[in-house]
């Protein structure tokens, strides 16, 4: 089953948001994200979660984060 969810404000888990800190992304940066799409491929389970970044609800140009995690 693919779900595409477009647009909604992200609800990024905390250990998301504690490794893309890690990795140099602030707080503001992470401060307005939206899901452009988020779906799990059936043929090994991996979660595909991709974000763009708004600032003052402004799409950025560029601004797009791609997640893909695996189950377990």
């Amino acid at each position: 089953m693919v779900h595409h969810a477009q647009d909604r404000k992200a609800d990024v888990p905390a250990d998301i948001r504690k490794e893309l800190e890690r990795e140099g992304y602030t707080e503001q940066d992470l401060a307005d994200l939206v899901i452009k799409d988020d779906y799990t491929s059936t043929h090994n389970g991996v979660r595909h979660l991709y974000l763009r970044q708004r600032w003052q609800g402004i799409e950025v140009w560029n601004g797009d984060l791609a997640i893909h995690r695996g189950a377990g």
